[in-house]
């Protein structure tokens, strides 16, 4: 209820951020700028040198470079490097729909934008809010800059709402399943063998790991949404 809260006063004072800028400096063209903060040696990628070719620093850059995968790979393949990155992000196992996760949220290529010499609006974090307030502002003619140094999508998507939603369907259904099973349930709904056999009571199992798996595949699914790109 207080998330609800804050985004709604967040979105109440936007147009009135976003009027002010405009007014205080109407000559101003609209612009929508992201700055991600890139984490070079966290994330394992390098940067080419910009400089000339008998320049020996700026040929070995380029060689890490040229050598760096730009972008996540899963186990087995991953680097060690990208496996204690992901446990320390709490994203793990790196399965394809993790490393789906992780090529939107935690891109290793992300190239910050120019940034601009001044904003109207700064979000700091690339949440829920953060994403909202930035955008919302650039749709209205209003320059603005969203500043993160961790995953995009913020505790929603990694986190929060996407995976606990995911497991409370799942929980529900392990439930209704476990009222259906019983011989003398209230809904009229009972079991038998394909065969035309009696009725019989089952046993509902859950298989745990395939419920995470459910959950890390739609969480990669929504994870565009809130990626870099």
């Amino acid at each position: 209820r207080s998330q609800r809260r804050r985004r709604a006063v967040v979105m109440l004072l936007l147009p009135l951020v976003t009027l002010t800028g405009l007014l205080a400096h109407p000559h101003r063209r609209p612009r929508h700028s992201i700055a991600q903060s890139r984490f070079s040696r966290r994330c394992g990628s390098s940067m080419a040198s910009s400089s000339n070719s008998d320049d020996a620093s700026g040929g070995e850059a380029a060689a890490a470079a040229s050598s760096s995968p730009s972008s996540w790979r899963p186990s087995p393949e991953a680097t060690a490097e990208d496996v204690s990155l992901a446990k320390s992000l709490s994203i793990w196992p790196l399965d394809s729909y993790n490393v789906e996760l992780l090529n939107e949220v935690r891109h290793r290529g992300y190239d910050n934008p120019e940034p601009l010499e001044v904003y109207d609006l700064v979000a700091i974090g690339s949440g829920a809010g953060g994403l909202v307030t930035s955008r919302q502002a650039a749709r209205r003619g209003a320059k603005s800059c969203m500043v993160s140094g961790e995953l995009a999508g913020g505790d929603c998507l990694n986190a929060g709402c996407v995976p606990s939603k995911a497991l409370i369907r799942c929980a529900k259904l392990i439930r209704e399943a476990n009222k259906a099973a019983k011989m003398d349930n209230e809904f009229g709904v009972t079991f038998r063998s394909k065969d035309g056999g009696e009725r019989t009571e089952v046993e509902v199992d859950v298989d745990f790991p395939r419920i995470m798996e459910r959950m890390r595949r739609l969480r990669s699914r929504i994870a565009p949404v809130d990626g870099h790109d």
